[in-house]
């Protein structure tokens, strides 16, 4: 007993392996990014659901089942988990050094950049083609009003762009480059984080812009990062955190090897998994409070609705990844990291599948009518 006391009052700079903490959450990088992919693709379900549902109303029903709205409503909910977990599972991977800034940058910008693609490709190839065949009248505003009914759904899942510009925010706050801008220069280099932080507010002026005027193209949704404002604060409030544990261990005569080993401990897990857990718990009561009040105190505003939830909403409910994140260890890792590779390539072909079979029943249920 004496011993367990002495371990609680152990400061933060004095925890090391010999008298660390026994928890070690279950949970891995690994096992929280294909949670994620599944709530990706639960997303897409939910979305094929409730056009197929729509396509299926009888004669007479203006709208479909309450039993079929709350799964709907549920699985959309399940899907809000897909990028915070996202986000906790990158920084894992950073901490533990286990794949190089460069190598995050090439694989999420990739990814993204194959989405956006394929996303053109198939407006200018298969809808554009399919409503010239079908010689409908004014082709562009068909076409625009296509990929916002559907595809735009699905750009909303490009979570790869946001990884994109987080990963590339906390490269500029946290690398330290070996050649260029040393000593004082360095002030340019963190300098460079304006550059995300800059696209994050584009795309916020261009989201409001796509909601109170027609004159943007759907398509342009696609260069857009999906994530709310409360989730890049979220990601903010995680690089503040792990920089001031760091600027603690200095503070207190301690050095970088000694701040690098805390970083190794089940302790520092722990706290990571507790500081995440309350933030995002914050989240979810600032996303429900200021909707909450907005509401009440503009009565009947559509328009001002849908400009909140562009930028503030779709938090409300992210309280759900705590349980989650409260058995994560970030420093929990896999002696066989190829699987790693084979994780986005098995979810992307999930995706194409959901597209494939959705895509199929929605033609059935439409030409069956």
């Amino acid at each position: 007993m004496k011993k367990n006391k002495k371990k609680e009052k152990l400061k933060r700079t004095e925890i090391t392996l010999e008298n660390d903490i026994k928890y070690e959450g279950p949970l891995s990088y690994r096992s929280l990014r294909i949670i994620a992919w599944f709530a990706i693709i639960i997303a897409q379900v939910a979305i094929i659901i409730n056009l197929n549902a729509n396509l299926s109303l009888q004669e007479g029903e203006e709208e479909i089942s309450k039993g079929m709205q709350i799964l709907i409503l549920i699985l959309l909910y399940i899907s809000q988990l897909s990028l915070p977990l996202f986000l906790i599972a990158n920084f894992s991977i950073i901490i533990n050094n286990r794949e190089s800034y460069l190598k995050l940058l090439i694989k999420y910008g990739g990814i993204s950049l194959a989405f956006i693609l394929a996303f053109i490709f198939i407006n200018f190839h298969y809808v554009s083609g399919i409503v010239s065949a079908l010689g409908v009248k004014d082709k562009a505003d068909v076409v625009d009003g296509i990929m916002d009914l559907f595809f735009s759904k699905i750009v909303n899942q490009n979570v790869m762009l946001d990884l994109f510009l987080c990963t590339l925010t906390l490269f500029f706050i946290d690398y330290n480059p070996k050649k260029y801008f040393q000593g004082k220069k360095i002030i340019v280099f963190r300098s460079f984080v304006l550059l995300p932080i800059a696209y994050e507010i584009f795309a916020i002026i261009i989201k409001i812009l796509s909601i109170t005027t027609s004159s943007i193209p759907t398509i342009f949704q696609i260069f857009l990062p999906t994530k709310p404002i409360l989730l890049f604060l979220l990601f903010i409030a995680i690089i503040i955190y792990i920089k001031v544990i760091e600027r603690m261990f200095k503070k207190r005569g301690k050095t970088k090897e000694e701040y690098v080993a805390y970083t190794k401990t089940n302790h520092a897990a722990f706290r990571f998994s507790i500081f995440t857990s309350i933030c995002l718990a914050v989240i979810s009561v600032i996303d429900i409070a200021v909707v909450a009040i907005c509401n009440s105190a503009i009565e009947d505003s559509e328009l001002f609705y849908s400009l909140l939830s562009s930028i503030i909403g779709s938090c409300s409910l992210i309280f759900l990844a705590i349980p989650i994140v409260m058995f994560f260890s970030y420093k929990k890792t896999h002696k066989n990291t190829t699987i790693d590779i084979f994780i986005p390539l098995a979810g992307i072909a999930l995706l194409i599948f959901t597209y494939l079979e959705g895509g199929y029943w929605i033609i059935v249920n439409f030409l069956t009518k």
